[in-house]
């Protein structure tokens, strides 16, 4: 009996064809995992609530709305309950099954980000991720965030909908806890998007779904923050080094 890789790939292309059979090897080969990016999440928020009450500041880019829901998350300092949305999030991503294209098409936003996948490619997504659920088997162990970019919409859908009950969080908590994190998925982009001339931001979704685990962003933020400690040396310095003043009554006694 092979393994459930395999067993996964076969399923998909026995319904398609080899197109859907070379997808399937890629979808359950991309890493990192969705596991790997929830508790990626995980730490993220746990140090920003050790440092919000001292620096309110974001780290990325984010609409109104969405600059509210990340502060909200960032509310939930206490680690325990932080570490039970971590684990209502995957519990919701291990167990939902998939519907057929169009059966969920619950609002013209939940339309849009499903449209911008293929049929091909949310078939192919839709019947591994069932199977994995079928089998008992973990999606969020053998998938992608590619995979999940197209399920998480309509997942956040029926979260919205049915939301878990977590002692000590509100609703709206634990809904802008999920909301957070499906602007970390989508907002990712592997390429180095900042313009000729623009100073680099420091951008969260890639201490989530950068394949090197978020290295080469934690690498760029020292970086950064030592090249803006350096200038302030040089600020402190160069100020050290202007000449002092004379005043009128000390320019008339040397006079």
């Amino acid at each position: 009996m092979g393994d459930f890789h395999t067993i996964a790939a076969n399923a998909a292309s026995n319904a398609m064809d080899n197109p859907a059979e070379a997808l399937a090897k890629v979808l359950t080969s991309e890493t990192p995992k969705i596991d790997s990016g929830v508790k990626s999440y995980l730490s993220l928020l746990a140090a920003r609530g050790v440092t919000h009450t001292r620096n309110s500041s974001n780290n990325i880019v984010l609409s109104s709305s969405a600059e509210t829901r990340r502060n909200e998350a960032l509310a939930i300092a206490d680690p325990v309950l932080l570490l039970k949305c971590t684990r209502a999030l995957l519990g919701a991503i291990n167990s939902f099954n998939v519907p057929e294209r169009g059966a969920s098409d619950k609002s013209s936003t939940c339309v849009q980000e499903q449209e911008q996948s293929s049929d091909l490619e949310y078939n192919v997504i839709r019947i591994l991720w069932n199977n994995f659920v079928t089998q008992r088997q973990k999606p969020s162990k053998f998938l992608g965030r590619t995979s999940l970019l197209v399920v998480f919409p309509i997942l956040l859908q029926e979260l919205r909908t049915n939301v878990p009950k977590i002692p000590g969080l509100s609703d709206d908590q634990i809904i802008n806890f999920f909301a957070v994190f499906s602007q970390l998925l989508r907002s990712y982009s592997e390429a180095d998007e900042t313009k000729d001339g623009e100073e680099s931001q420091d951008d969260d979704s890639k201490l989530l779904w950068s394949t090197d685990g978020g290295a080469d962003e934690l690498s760029r933020r020292r970086a950064r923050r030592k090249d803006a400690a350096d200038k302030r040396k040089e600020y402190v310095v160069a100020d050290d080094e202007q000449p002092p003043t004379i005043n009128d009554e000390e320019s008339s006694a040397i006079n």
